[in-house]
């Protein structure tokens, strides 16, 4: 019985050595996918890091785009504006030049219409010397 005491003593120290060694081992392993996993999370964080700076430098990049587009697109309603002024100033002066064309043409077909009339009137005195004579 004592054999057997002294048996299942060394059996259970072994198995408390063998329970140790499986226990550091696991604790070994354990530790080993913390050092991992601590690593993949800070290359993570690194590329996420990265990432973000480069979303950052994009939409500041979009920023300046869409303010440079806005200025250029006030810049051309601008010139749009002062063009279509001076368009219709342009426009103005021809229809001030046509009327005054409308004018001088009207004028001069008056002043022919009189100068036939003062010629006819001429030229029928010259005809008739009794009518000029009275």
């Amino acid at each position: 019985a004592e054999k057997a005491a002294s048996e299942a003593e060394h059996r259970m120290a072994e198995l408390r050595r063998s329970m140790r060694a499986l226990q550091s081992k696991h604790e070994l392993e354990i530790h080993a996918i913390q050092e991992r996993h601590n690593g993949e999370k800070s290359e993570l964080m690194s590329k996420i890091d990265a990432l973000e700076d480069s979303l950052r430098t994009a939409n500041a990049e979009t920023r300046a785009c869409k303010e440079r587009l806005a200025a250029q697109g006030l810049q051309h309603a601008a010139r749009t504006r002062r063009l279509r002024a001076e368009i219709d100033s342009q426009q103005e002066v021809v229809t001030d030049l046509r009327h005054r064309l409308e004018e001088a043409e009207s004028e001069r077909d008056k002043l022919e219409r009189e100068r036939v009339a003062a010629a006819d009137i001429s030229d029928s005195g010259l005809r008739s010397p009794t009518s000029h004579a009275s």
